[in-house]
């Protein structure tokens, strides 16, 4: 058995390399800094800068807005990893933008304005499986918030990242009406989306997450007669909120109510300590 290569894909992969290092691209946020938090309706605004040590050709400049994430599993031989992009916004960019005859010339720096909108919730086709209630839908439309990658511990597995980004790329299209990626650059953002207060969870006798009500029959040893009963019920506490610029959070508390049900006169309610 002989294997060949492939020669339209190997020169494919020559030209790119030889264009990738001729184009360098920066891409500016307007008001941006390292611990900035993006959040629904937020403005991602700025420029892309084009730098050519070399006249090079091309055909277009895409500037996209990208949500994606990438969950991988750690198994005993071979680690798999999975991706999904559950956001691709796409920012037009009219021909004014564009250099006379689509050709980046050495030593000028070119300026590309973008302007996005952090979304309220994702298109449609995000979620295309069937789903049971108008209300669940809605809910897998919610944008995710940025896991992992923070500038502390937000407490997520390295095996999982929820990521958002401005990205550029330049494409150049050969005589086969292919296109090429000349360069491309990215700059990643932080984004926590506002969501509506959730109404409170139904829960019923055969749930297995929750319960809001729980007995406890009472005695002094395994052998001894029974004392009585503790009931401990509670509702549910209001949920906690956290600031758009995620530095803070709302408190919360959660109520409980004790009620002790003795099997004689004489057994006695246990006492109520509390823990530090």
């Amino acid at each position: 058995m002989s294997i060949r290569p492939w020669p339209n894909s190997h020169a494919s992969a020559v030209v790119e390399s030889a264009q990738r290092h001729k184009v360098k691209m920066d891409i500016h946020i307007d008001n941006h800094y390292q611990s900035k938090i993006y959040t629904t309706s937020s403005t991602v605004a700025g420029h892309l800068k084009v730098n050519a040590s070399h006249d090079v050709q091309f055909d277009k400049v895409q500037i996209l807005l990208v949500g994606a994430s990438r969950t991988r599993i750690d198994a005993i031989n071979i680690p798999q990893a999975t991706s999904h992009t559950f956001l691709k916004l796409m920012m037009p960019v009219p021909d004014s933008y564009y250099p006379e005859n689509r050709r980046f010339e050495a030593g000028t720096t070119y300026t590309i304005p973008f302007h996005f909108v952090i979304p309220q919730h994702l298109t449609l086709n995000a979620c295309s499986h069937h789903v049971p209630n108008d209300a669940l839908k809605e809910t897998h439309l919610r944008l995710p918030p940025s896991v992992g990658d923070w500038d502390k511990d937000d407490f997520t597995p390295n095996m999982s990242r929820t990521t958002y980004l401005v990205r550029a790329r330049v494409y150049h299209e050969d005589g086969d009406d292919k296109s090429h990626k000349v360069a491309e650059t990215s700059h990643d953002i932080k984004v926590i989306p506002m969501v509506a207060e959730d109404a409170p969870l139904n829960i019923t006798q055969q749930d297995k997450l929750y319960v809001m009500s729980k007995k406890k029959t009472l005695r002094k040893s395994i052998l001894s007669p029974k004392l009585g009963k503790v009931t401990v019920s509670a509702n549910q506490p209001a949920p906690a909120m956290i600031s758009s610029d995620g530095h803070s959070i709302t408190p919360t508390t959660a109520q409980l109510d004790l009620v002790f049900e003795p099997t004689s006169n004489e057994s006695q309610p246990p006492k109520v300590r509390r823990w530090h």
